[in-house]
């Protein structure tokens, strides 16, 4: 989200926003977390943790009562 908010301030246009991040998920991301997986993502970079801390409580909020996550293995 910091991305996001950094080129709205800069003028960038919703479009470029959203094909700049998509664009960092597919050539960055995606790859490194299958690598690696995104327990070493979160527990060795910045950016991981500061993502996982912001956007963890919101995620559990929106689960059904009783509802679990599936992990894989």
């Amino acid at each position: 989200m910091t991305q996001v908010d950094v080129l709205l301030e800069r003028g960038h246009p919703y479009s470029e926003i959203a094909n700049e991040s998509v664009i960092e998920a597919v050539d960055s991301l995606n790859p490194y977390m299958h690598a690696r997986g995104v327990a070493y993502m979160v527990d060795n970079c910045f950016t991981g943790r500061l993502g996982a801390r912001k956007w963890a409580p919101p995620a559990t909020s929106c689960r059904k009562p009783g509802e679990t996550v599936a992990r894989a293995a």
